[in-house]
């Protein structure tokens, strides 16, 4: 059970995100076109998960490197919006999103690699 309110919205946030993922799964996966509400559930998926990221590292004076973390999921959510928005200039905004949001993830890792040595 969370200790503090920073983990306990985190952990409801966390489970918001869960519940998009699998509304998203259950309702738009199959369709050619997402329109706005699959776009917004696809979104929020991933989004709510930085969120969730970045309550828990305020909350708990989280790692400097951690923040890229945060900053890779955003990207990932940026991504997931081009894409269910379709059309090519969207798409290839969400592959560089999606590129990114991968180089700000190997940044925080490397930070994190370097401090452990």
């Amino acid at each position: 059970m969370p200790d503090n309110l920073g983990e306990t919205l985190a952990l409801a946030t966390a489970m918001m995100s869960l519940g998009a993922s699998v509304a998203y799964w259950l309702r738009f996966s199959t369709r050619e076109v997402k329109g706005a509400t699959g776009a917004a559930v696809k979104t929020g998926s991933t989004g709510l998960l930085a969120l969730a990221l970045a309550v828990a590292l305020a909350g708990m004076g989280g790692a400097a490197w951690a923040w890229f973390v945060v900053l890779g999921l955003a990207l990932g959510a940026v991504g997931d919006l081009c894409l269910a928005l379709g059309g090519m200039r969207r798409f290839l905004a969400g592959v560089v999103a999606f590129g990114l949001g991968h180089l700000a993830y190997a940044s925080g890792f490397l930070w994190w690699a370097g401090e452990r040595g």
